[in-house]
């Protein structure tokens, strides 16, 4: 998956633009971070490496909503492993309180799902210290995404 790596940050006084803080970090002091999908971390990265993504409508596929909430696909992410039996996605999840981009991984015949890392709206990133698999519920949310990365 792409990535990037903040390597200086700088923040300014927004009346008067005078430098309140500026730190400059080497590239091995900061952990790199994964680009969620449309964001302005992609838009960077298309920039740079001059690559066009099809609309971002056509692109995102909406796996469930209700009135607390959903989730969306974002099917140009998908990418499947060697023999196919196992994917990795970015899928957007909300609810009344909070959104966030999850970078998951799904395996086919195991019937598995786990986080490889999240990034929230608020900023934040996580990455799980222990990438868990969960097992697929029947008839449920991780069914549907299940059903939309392997529709065979």
């Amino acid at each position: 998956p792409r990535t990037y790596t903040e390597l200086q940050y700088t923040k300014y006084n927004s009346g008067t633009r005078e430098v309140i803080n500026s730190k400059t970090y080497s590239s091995y002091e900061q952990k790199a971070e994964y680009i969620p999908p449309c964001g302005w971390q992609e838009e960077l990265y298309e920039a740079a490496f001059s690559i066009k993504y099809p609309e971002f409508k056509k692109r995102m596929k909406m796996i469930w909503t209700d009135d607390t909430g959903g989730a969306v696909l974002d099917t140009a992410t998908i990418e499947y492993s060697s023999y196919g039996n196992i994917a990795t996605y970015w899928i957007f999840s909300y609810d009344n309180k909070n959104s966030a981009w999850f970078y998951e991984q799904i395996n086919k015949s195991a019937r598995t799902t786990s986080i490889q890392y999240a990034k929230f709206k608020s900023g934040t990133s996580y990455t799980p210290p222990e990438k868990k698999s969960q097992r697929i519920i029947p008839e449920s949310n991780g069914e549907a995404i299940f059903r939309a990365v392997f529709p065979n």
